[in-house]
């Protein structure tokens, strides 16, 4: 999506990633990143991804392992510079983040992780987002 986007072959993407628009702009793309808009809450995302560990697989201290280390300092800290996400741990370096991604203080986020939303609301919304793209 991104991709199209710095093409041209799309004039908006709801969904870019960060780690996937950095390095169009960096090639000199011209991407404006909006994070607020006036009339919407702000939102950030607490989850990109979900650790699981499978039940029985050939070697469980190497899979806990891994889990304990991407929950570290260091792994969390190595998956936010990697992927230009903000950590909920509080004592990573977030010196080479977009500032755009920053939680700010004092301000109320939504949460893209409610189960309403993720059952009903998401839903609705990609619908009346798909109707104001379509014009109608």
């Amino acid at each position: 999506m991104s991709d199209w986007l710095a093409r041209g072959t799309q004039p908006i993407c709801l969904s870019c990633r960060e780690d996937d628009v950095r390095p169009l702009i960096k090639d000199g793309f011209k991407i404006l990143e909006i994070f607020l808009l006036a009339d919407m809450p702000a939102s950030v995302n607490g989850s990109p991804w979900m650790l699981t560990l499978a039940n029985r697989a050939p070697n469980p201290k190497a899979a806990q392992l891994f889990a304990n280390w991407i929950l570290s300092k260091e792994g969390l800290g190595t998956y936010a510079r990697g992927f230009g996400s903000v950590s909920l741990r509080t004592d990573i370096d977030e010196a080479n983040l977009n500032p755009g991604n920053l939680p700010k203080k004092g301000v109320k986020y939504f949460d893209d992780t409610d189960w309403n939303w993720i059952v009903t609301g998401r839903q609705e919304n990609r619908e009346k987002v798909w109707q104001v793209l379509k014009g109608k």
